[in-house]
């Protein structure tokens, strides 16, 4: 059941890659603007950093989409 749930949630992640990455860009620009404005918010900078990440790992799976590796030669070698 555990690993039922966690495709399903793959899933849906991968198929939403884009709403899901607007969604971390969002809340990273959110964060940050909180964290100037606020002065001292050491866990909003934590948070804006861990939602950066997010939103950058996002970005990088949605340029790998459609990629194709290119056939290698065995003779090459």
């Amino acid at each position: 059941m555990p690993m039922q749930a966690y495709r399903a949630s793959t899933a849906h992640i991968t198929s939403n890659l884009s709403l899901w990455a607007a969604i971390f860009g969002v809340v990273t620009v959110v964060l940050c603007i909180a964290r100037y404005v606020i002065g001292g918010g050491d866990h909003l900078g934590d948070l804006a950093a861990l939602s950066g990440m997010i939103f950058g790992t996002l970005i990088m799976m949605k340029s790998q989409e459609g990629y194709v590796a290119p056939e290698l030669d065995e003779t090459a070698a």
